[in-house]
């Protein structure tokens, strides 16, 4: 009778049409996506024992691995999905990054940082940085969960399943998923920031959600578990009218796709896009990083270092931002509108953001590397009062760096930048206009015209000189 019930519900279900604003997992997860599905993936796990063993044997690319004692747990130790098997005796553990929405974060090399890393206890930043030929100042996350001591988690783990299976845990070996909702078409798929001087290869490995779609099975008993495979299906595995090309579940990467008009249909509440078409916007973001990364690397004067980054959740309905900076060292912050008194990174170069419809951004911008929260004085940066904040001296002196190194009639005439943004809390100031395009290419070339129009203004005078209205 139950499963008669259950037949016509399902009947039902494929008859309604897919509201995102009126769906069930959709109202649920939205405002914590990566959370929600990392909690619903490990119960799908518990619940299917089948999908666990798919899942671990897809991650080993071991068909025929024995497995023993599965278990997942999730949100421990800052690990969003973490599997324990055994198998001929040995103990395995899983850790499973889940980037459904976010990009991947970063961690600033402290000493506190170091505290936490295996074998790094004792080292002095730099002597780190020497050892791992680290050029930067921060970990990314997948960097940093794979060299931070596990010993706690390990002990912690090896408790609950003490407790709950009598087993002892000695020795255990561990492994690495990157977990993103779609891939794009290409042999080597590493999405993660992993520094190329380190004495292992990238052990991150790379899988989707049509992974997880993949292993689940095809019927089940547990209508939760069977609605959750239908959302995963609706949200990740199809493209809302074509937006994304796909072949096998990945993506396929278009000079078109990337556009202000898919732009505007991703980010509009009232269009039925899913998670896939975001996701693959970011993927033909990133594609757009790796081509500017390149023509940096292959046809820029090595002194003039510029950095390609691409972000996304840049708003409260998503967004996406890619930008090219070069980085100037300030030696001598001005007392009077610092708090910092040691040198300081300060980055110059160009943004574009949307994360809204119709509201694509272009920026010729200047901020601190870091964007460090209590670099400027105000207020709330000192405990004696009054703090009269220094923002408006800050913003003032900015404002007429990036005239002197652009040029007035440069930013307002030639592009229409006639609004300068100053900073309220943070360092981050800009001259900006609207903006939009119709391609990859389009969007790319603007790009590598704007950094070599930079570099032709800073030939005969260093960034350097110019920043120097802020110095002491």
């Amino acid at each position: 009778m139950i499963k008669k019930i259950r037949i016509h519900l399902n009947m039902f279900n494929k008859l309604l049409i897919y509201d995102k604003k009126t769906d069930f997992f959709c109202c649920v997860a939205k405002h914590n996506l990566e959370r929600f599905h990392s909690e619903c993936i490990v119960w799908t796990f518990n619940n299917s024992k089948k999908m666990l063993e798919r899942f671990i044997k897809k991650t080993t690319q071991n068909p025929d691995l024995n497995i023993e004692d599965p278990q997942a747990f999730s949100e421990t130790s800052d690990i969003d999905i973490l599997i324990y098997y055994k198998s001929e005796g040995n103990n395995y553990l899983i850790h499973v990054e889940n980037k459904v929405k976010a990009n991947e974060g970063k961690k600033k090399i402290t000493k506190k940082l170091l505290a936490d890393l295996d074998l790094c206890k004792d080292l002095t930043i730099a002597k780190f940085k020497e050892t791992c030929n680290l050029k930067r100042n921060y970990l990314s996350q997948t960097e940093y969960y794979y060299l931070r001591d596990k010993s706690k988690i390990t002990d912690r783990i090896t408790e609950v399943l003490s407790l709950k299976n009598k087993i002892k845990t000695t020795k255990v070996i561990w492994s690495y998923v990157y977990l993103v909702p779609a891939l794009e078409m290409t042999t080597d798929n590493s999405r993660n920031t992993w520094c190329e001087s380190f004495d292992k290869p990238n052990p991150w490995i790379n899988l989707s959600y049509a992974d997880i779609f993949n292993c689940m099975p095809d019927d089940s008993d547990n209508i939760i578990f069977s609605e959750y495979k239908a959302h995963l299906e609706k949200e990740f595995i199809s493209s809302h009218e074509g937006i994304i090309t796909l072949k096998d579940h990945k993506v396929d990467i278009k000079n078109d796709t990337l556009s202000s008009q898919n732009l505007n249909l991703v980010l509009d509440e009232d269009e039925e896009t899913t998670i896939l078409d975001a996701c693959g916007m970011q993927i033909h973001f990133l594609k757009l990083k790796d081509s500017l990364t390149k023509f940096c690397d292959d046809k820029i004067d090595e002194k003039y270092k510029f950095e390609i980054e691409f972000i996304t959740e840049t708003g409260n309905n998503g967004g996406y931002l890619i930008q090219a900076y070069s980085v100037i060292k300030l030696e001598n912050p001005k007392a009077d509108i610092f708090e910092e008194t040691n040198p300081i990174d300060f980055r110059i170069g160009f943004q574009f953001e949307q994360n809204e419809k119709n509201k694509g951004k272009f920026k010729f911008y200047f901020a601190d590397l870091l964007y460090e929260p209590k670099l400027i004085i105000n207020e709330k940066t000192r405990n004696k009062s009054p703090a009269k904040t220094q923002h408006p001296t800050y913003n003032a002196a900015v404002k007429e760096i990036l005239i002197n190194v652009f040029t007035e009639k440069y930013l307002h005439t030639k592009r229409k930048c006639k609004k300068f943004n100053g900073s309220k809390s943070l360092s981050f100031c800009s001259f900006l206009s609207d903006y939009k395009f119709k391609n990859s290419n389009e969007i790319e070339q603007k790009f590598k015209d704007e950094i070599l129009h930079l570099i032709s203004r800073i030939e005969d005078k260093p960034l350097e000189k110019h920043i120097q209205l802020l110095s002491k």
